[in-house]
């Protein structure tokens, strides 16, 4: 598999319409001394969610770090407003959009379609894309085992995600008749290919070791 960059963290400085989420200008805030920095997330292994509601993680680990170098670097008390959005081709819409202190905190890939309309933080470490099938299919040691061993496969993806494109170029190269289901975030894809002994699917190593943690089959 190819060797993919992760961002957590992206900005956007793009002036927004009625649809847009307008942020504080840096400029303004460090005048203040004060701010907030809205952050849209959606499901990832690396934000989880604590018994009364209140996410934690690596990911806003990062995030507080992040305040706390402002803090210290530029005497500005920035809070981090958190906000959920359950669907992540929805946040790179609204992002486009958006103007000022918003930014997107999660698991992402950088394309260069996407560096067309974002800019990235530089990247915290590395990650692997994989077919993953469920248990009930015999492990693909090599492409030619491909067409035997997923003739009868029903495929899973996310909408707007690098996954489902390269399901939709394994679809394309080696399975014609492969139907494919789409959600909206990545919990979908593999959530659905361990109930279903036909289920494939892509996905980030980081959600796999997540549900091999877990048992998920």
């Amino acid at each position: 598999m190819k060797l993919f960059l992760i961002f957590l963290m992206f900005l956007v400085q793009l002036v927004g319409h009625a649809q847009s989420i307008k942020g504080e200008i840096w400029g303004d805030v460090k005048k203040k001394g004060v701010g907030t920095l809205q952050v849209l997330y959606s499901d990832d292994p690396l934000i989880t969610e604590k018994i009364k509601g209140q996410p934690e993680g690596l990911t806003l680990e990062l995030l507080s770090d992040f305040a706390k170098f402002v803090k210290v670097n530029h005497k500005v008390d920035l809070t981090l407003k958190l906000v959920y959005v359950n669907d992540m081709k929805f946040i790179w819409e609204r992002m486009k959009v958006s103007s000022g202190g918003v930014t997107c905190a999660n698991l992402v890939l950088m394309t260069k379609e996407r560096t067309k309309s974002f800019q990235f933080s530089p990247p915290l470490g590395f990650v692997y894309d994989v077919l993953i099938t469920n248990s009930a299919k015999p492990i693909i040691k090599n492409v030619d085992e491909l067409k035997k061993t997923l003739s009868d496969a029903h495929g899973y993806g996310v909408s707007g995600s690098v996954q489902l494109e390269r399901l939709q170029e394994l679809k394309k190269n080696h399975l014609p008749n492969l139907q494919i289901d789409i959600g909206s975030s990545h919990p979908f894809d593999i959530e659905n290919i361990a109930k279903d002994p036909k289920g494939v699917g892509f996905t980030s190593i980081v959600f796999y070791l997540e549900f091999v943690r877990k048992k998920s089959p």
